[in-house]
């Protein structure tokens, strides 16, 4: 699978199982080569640049450094950690899934 296929502007529909209710985005571009941008906002702006380990994607993410509602910092802690660690990626339906170890996150398109 490659990475072109998630190059779309996303809502956070879920996370951890559960309807995510604050407006948080996630958009996957065309980065450096071999790369995927990540731009993503929820209380804070992140962005950094992934690549794709066998469907996991994986790289740097620096964020802004504004509070938010605990339920925006715990979905950020979760895609931060998960670009360090790695996330599995899965497009199904139009939606991606993204997983780590302890996390997954549900995308729907805007």
């Amino acid at each position: 699978m490659k990475m072109s296929i998630l190059f779309d502007k996303y809502n956070v529909e879920e996370f951890d199982s559960a309807p995510f209710t604050e407006h948080a985005t996630v958009v996957f571009t065309k980065g450096e080569i071999g790369m995927m941008g990540l731009h993503a906002k929820v209380a804070n702006v992140m962005s950094g640049d992934l690549h794709d380990q066998n469907h996991v994607l994986k790289g740097l993410v620096i964020s802004t450094m504004m509070y938010g509602t605990e339920t925006q910092m715990e979905l950020e802690r979760a895609l931060s950690h998960g670009c360090d660690s790695g996330m599995a990626y899965k497009l199904r339906g139009g939606k991606v899934t993204l997983t780590t170890d302890s996390h997954t996150i549900v995308l729907t398109p805007q």
